[in-house]
């Protein structure tokens, strides 16, 4: 277990430091935000670091239940599950929730459309 905290504490160290590499070559004008964009935005994730990444921090045992629905885009290979990071961040875009007007809206659009029949 102690080997866990150890190598998630490098992951972490690591990833501070690449963003922190990135930012500066990008500030100095060495390379652009383009050229780097596509190893940002296409991260791949397993299932716990899903589960770190994702706002509400669900258990692993949800996001398997979201896969077997369909509900969530995912990658398999062998028996691992793999995520996207650019793909989980469109899928949490896409699950936006209706404002009240948008609500209030689309009842109106419904009452419409059956007091026309």
């Amino acid at each position: 277990m102690k080997n866990t905290a150890i190598s998630s504490y490098q992951k972490e160290f690591t990833k501070d430091i690449s963003d922190q590499i990135i930012k500066s070559l990008t500030e100095s004008g060495i390379i652009n935000q383009s050229e780097h964009s596509e190893s940002n935005g296409d991260q791949w994730l397993n299932v716990e670091d899903l589960c770190k990444y994702l706002p509400d921090h669900p258990c692993q045992n949800t996001v398997y239940k979201w896969k077997r629905k369909g509900i969530i885009p995912f990658h398999k290979r062998s028996k691992h599950l793999y995520f996207l990071r650019s793909e989980i961040d469109a899928w949490l875009k896409s699950k936006r929730g209706l404002t009240i007007a948008e609500m209030e809206s689309k009842i109106d659009s419904n009452i419409f459309k059956r007091g026309v029949r």
